[in-house]
């Protein structure tokens, strides 16, 4: 397995380059000095064009929104999981059963269902895995009745909630809860997270493999005595006679007295606490889809061979999708840039109001090329103005640790971020 992108963001990247495949379908479907039908890519008016713009101004916000809230969160629990192994801060582990099972989403490279047609089927016939539809809910209570003690959970990076904000009670909780995302490795590492703990609850109501190898952590590590269950009697008793205690409010009591666990060494608690979204082949697919738009485009525009606009627009916001997916900020800028270059090049009776949608665009370019110019650091591993410098960083084989680091320093320098929903007119 190699994606872990969230649902959200994984079905923007596969609407973006199902787009892009038909300009190009189109293309190869023409034959030599045949006339291209752009018919079904150009709008019917320019308030058509104002409204497909205003709408990817509102997709790229999502996407965008989804990459700063996990690095975000990536920070802050960073910053947290240094306190914790420096012996500082004490926290409750919360484990509900991990599973990479969440990742039967629409694959980007793909001809499979959107997301919209899979939300129209009934929930026992979705392509996921068994949900536990109260866990948002006991796990915003959980966190507001420990506050101020941190809350860790760990997830599959698909399950990002970038949109969590929509949910009850998510405002107050997001204060001390914290993620950490897995991927293959998230039986060591959670391994250790049970060590470091100072106290685990496990949210058990449905039962897994997952959930099955975190409650034998548990047991292996003598950490029974300080673990909680929602659900004890879905927990056989061990072969000590311990049973399985439950989550009251005697042991919310306890655990508000969390203090730093000492926990045996020879172990290191995840760092970064995160990983790529996009890994091995796949994630190389997508580079060279991103790198063959530029090239494609480059190579009409040497030949005079103006491609129209609104064809140009379907290929660069498909590798702006791309880049996003690829966690690339250094390609973001350089496929960004052009799309938002072809968007200003309309004439007024083609695109009424460009105005504020290239103002967005504006703001967020500037905000992450001054971000990344100020992080020295990241000199070896960013590269936004020599496109073949920055093709012969990413196919030399990328330093995912490195990367991630990079990306969350680029982050936490920037001074800004965009929020818009997808029906913003604004």
């Amino acid at each position: 397995m190699d994606l872990f992108a969230p649902e959200l963001l994984n079905s923007l990247m596969y609407e973006a380059e199902r787009d892009a495949r038909a300009v190009l379908d189109t293309l190869s479907d023409t034959p030599d000095g045949g006339i291209v039908d752009t018919s079904a890519f150009i709008p019917a008016s320019a308030d058509a064009r104002q409204d497909l713009e205003l709408d990817r101004r509102g997709r790229f916000a999502l996407m965008f929104e989804t990459l700063t809230d996990k690095y975000d969160n990536a920070l802050r629990t960073d910053a947290l999981l240094r306190d914790v192994a420096a012996g500082r801060q004490g926290f409750v582990l919360f484990l509900r059963g991990f599973s990479l099972k969440e990742m039967a989403f629409p694959d980007p490279s793909a001809e499979e269902v959107s997301l919209l047609q899979i939300e129209k089927l009934p929930m026992d016939m979705r392509p996921f895995h068994e949900q536990d539809l109260d866990e948002y809910e006991a796990r915003f209570e959980l966190a507001m009745s420990l506050a101020p003690i941190p809350v860790v959970m760990v997830r599959n990076p698909a399950t990002s909630e970038s949109l969590i904000h929509q949910f009850p009670g998510a405002a107050k909780a997001v204060e001390n809860t914290f993620a950490i995302d897995l991927d293959h490795s998230w039986e060591g590492e959670v391994e250790n997270l049970v060590r470091a703990a100072s106290y685990v609850v496990v949210r058990n109501k449905v039962p897994g493999p997952g959930l099955d190898a975190e409650i034998a952590m548990v047991r292996r590590f003598e950490r029974l005595g300080d673990t909680f269950f929602t659900h004890p009697v879905n927990v056989a008793t061990d072969t000590g006679g311990t049973t399985a205690q439950p989550l009251n409010d005697h042991a919310i009591a306890r655990m508000r007295g969390a203090r730093p666990q000492t926990a045996p060494g020879g172990f290191e608690l995840p760092s970064p606490p995160t990983c790529l979204w996009v890994q091995g082949d796949r994630r190389r697919r997508i580079a060279e889809n991103v790198f063959f738009i530029f090239d494609f485009l480059n190579s009409l525009a040497d030949r005079g061979q103006p491609m129209p606009r609104d064809m140009q627009g379907r290929l660069l916001f498909s590798a702006v999708a791309g880049s996003i997916g690829l966690e690339r900020l250094d390609l973001l800028i350089m496929t960004l840039s052009s799309y938002a270059n072809v968007v200003s090049q309309y004439r007024p009776d083609e695109l009424p109001d460009p105005g504020p949608i290239l103002k967005n665009y504006g703001e967020i370019l500037g905000a992450v090329a001054q971000a990344i110019d100020a992080g020295h650091d990241a000199e070896a591993v960013l590269e936004f103005r020599d496109l073949p410098r920055l093709r012969t960083l990413m196919g030399g084989g990328e330093d995912a640790k490195q990367l991630i680091r990079a990306t969350m320093g680029v982050l936490q320098r920037m001074q800004m971020r965009l929020r818009l929903s997808p029906d913003s007119r604004q």
